[in-house]
């Protein structure tokens, strides 16, 4: 089994490099803490599974997803990641992800949710699926407008509602300020809001923001 290990954290990756290597007797994990250095490596050799965090300086985890399903669609990506699933599990899923784990339930549940990806499966857990197909707002998980934006606009989106300005945004994500505020217009468009307290009522009515 080979496995690609990408979170900007180096204990995090420690730790899930211990767990995979003591499940899977034999098996070859590389971690690496940005997505630009992965692009290079998932084409270098044969992936049985990456594991990915969302939160990534410069491109972002969910924009990394959109590019390695486009150039490997088959590639199993499961995500680990310190956002709860309500903030982006659905987009993920939608985007080609077929797992969404969160970094508080990883030491319970990272080896069921990865031999399940391995076996062809989809991991979530038993609540948010719950909630998915029965709960109250059902239908809202499933239609929500943000489920429209690209990654990358939902990086920007999520980073105005967070406080940082459009500077601070084109720093982090390596852009220029002409672009992020291109991506900042493009989503107020697809949203139907007008002002950043719009964006940020419902960043946090969606919880894609705490």
């Amino acid at each position: 089994m080979n496995f690609l290990v990408i979170d900007d954290h180096p204990l995090m990756r420690r730790g899930v490099r211990h767990i995979l290597e003591e499940s899977f007797p034999g098996c070859h994990v590389r971690d690496e803490g940005s997505c630009e250095d992965a692009l290079a490596i998932v084409r270098a050799r044969k992936w049985d599974l990456i594991i990915l965090d969302i939160s990534l300086p410069a491109m972002g985890g969910l924009e990394f997803l959109d590019r390695v399903k486009r150039l490997l669609p088959d590639l199993p990506v499961l995500i680990l990641t310190l956002h709860s699933e309500g903030q982006f599990a659905v987009h993920a899923v939608r985007s080609g992800a077929r797992g969404y784990l969160t970094k508080q339930s990883a030491s319970a549940d990272l080896v069921s949710a990865v031999r399940r990806v391995l076996d062809g499966g989809h991991w979530v857990s038993h609540n948010f699926a719950e909630q998915l197909l029965f709960g109250p707002n059902a239908n809202a998980l499933g239609s929500a407008q943000h489920l429209t934006l690209s990654p990358r606009e939902l990086r920007v989106l999520t980073s105005i509602a967070s406080g940082y300005c459009v500077t601070e945004i084109a720093k982090q994500l390596c852009l220029s300020v002409k672009t992020v505020s291109t991506y900042r217009a493009r989503l107020m468009e697809k949203l139907g809001l007008s002002t950043n307290a719009e964006l940020t009522r419902y960043c946090l009515d969606h919880k894609l923001v705490v």
